[in-house]
């Protein structure tokens, strides 16, 4: 997933500057702004900007189970350590509303909750969390711009985060929505449409477009339609380039840097399948590759580079486990390497897996 509030600068210029006693190669340097990235192609490093200092980006990674609902709506941020192949979930802190059904998305710095459902009551309110989240409750940081709503699905660029779809009891709504990272106040800006009004869609990004799929429309026609839009999504509609296998609502996902994949999720039943597609994916059919250990809808999802991860979700009953399956995943099971803290379904999941180093 993500990067920068601005587009980043390439190190192995040919001045050397100096930024609070440190000295980096640099071809230009701008006016610096929490949230600046640099991407060193020689060593694959990537430097940020945070209140005045820069800092190298972790050789490491985490994904994040956030919020959920387990008979009431809960706040409790959960987080496992890339790669994870079991033992210990933990519990790190809150979301500072108890929220399901909320979108995530991420930053090279923040993790963002968009909307959901907060006792009961549809929510528009976008919280943050500063990365590696060791701690504490998350901060308010703005709205969705045209409604409360649930049931949609965040994904993100390098410069901007993303929330489709989605219904509030009364309207679906087939609005993109766009906020610009760091994104700190205010509200998100309808930039863009999906072909038609649906919710419990799922999406992924790709290093130039972002991906919406399945989905329900009108409570009862559900999808199997994919949708494409190049990045920035300035404007316009997106545009149907392909189907999964079958109809699903509530699936999983996840995307290498060559590959999305979508799992289990639900229509009259629950399923297993994991699908894949490669990127950039113009035309087709997704392929069933394997399946979950456990069918299962409305689970939790995060990738690192290398793998993904399922965390929780529902069938007849609130589940708490934990799978993996390792990129490319080609053929076979993911495998159970852990349970959460407690078992729940409609959770947001995130990670910390930055944009650049994913893609560029």
């Amino acid at each position: 997933m993500p990067i920068s509030s601005r587009p980043y600068w390439v190190l192995n210029g040919p001045d050397r500057s100096k930024v609070k006693g440190n000295t980096y190669i640099q071809d230009d340097i701008p006016d610096l702004e929490n949230g600046d990235t640099w991407f060193d192609p020689i060593t694959g490093k990537v430097y940020y900007f945070y209140n005045g200092r820069m800092l190298n980006f972790p050789s490491y990674s985490r994904g994040y189970a956030i919020g959920g609902y387990n008979g009431v709506p809960v706040s409790t941020i959960e987080r496992i350590e890339f790669p994870f192949d079991g033992g210990f979930v933990e519990l790190i802190g809150n979301l500072n509303a108890s929220v399901y059904g909320s979108s995530q998305c991420n930053s090279s710095l923040f993790g963002y909750a968009m909307g959901g459902v907060n006792n009961a009551a549809y929510t528009s309110a976008i919280s943050k969390y500063l990365f590696p989240f060791d701690a504490g409750t998350s901060t308010a940081a703005g709205n969705l711009s045209e409604a409360k709503r649930n049931g949609s699905s965040g994904f993100n660029s390098s410069l901007f985060g993303f929330v489709a779809g989605g219904e509030n009891g009364a309207t679906l709504y087939s609005t993109v929505d766009r906020i610009t990272f760091p994104f700190d106040s205010g509200n998100s800006s309808h930039t863009a449409d999906m072909s038609n009004e649906k919710e419990q869609l799922s999406a992924i990004n790709a290093t130039n477009h972002g991906f919406v799929i399945g989905g329900v429309m009108a409570g009862t026609i559900y999808l199997s339609s994919i949708e494409r839009k190049l990045f920035p999504f300035d404007s316009g509609s997106m545009s149907q380039v392909g189907q999964l296998t079958g109809s699903r609502i509530a699936t999983g996902q996840s995307n290498s840097s060559q590959y999305g994949y979508v799992t289990g999720g639900a229509t009259t039943g629950y399923y297993s399948f994991i699908s894949k597609l490669q990127f950039p994916f113009d035309s087709g059919t997704t392929s069933d590759v394997g399946n979950l250990t456990t069918t299962r809808g409305y689970a939790a999802n995060c990738n690192s580079r290398d793998e993904a991860y399922t965390m929780g979700g529902a069938v007849s009953l609130y589940l708490s486990s934990v799978e993996r399956y390792d990129y490319p995943f080609n053929s076979g099971s993911a495998n159970h390497v852990a349970n959460l803290n407690a078992s729940k379904y409609n959770s947001g999941g995130n990670d910390q897996t930055d944009f650049v180093v994913q893609f560029v």
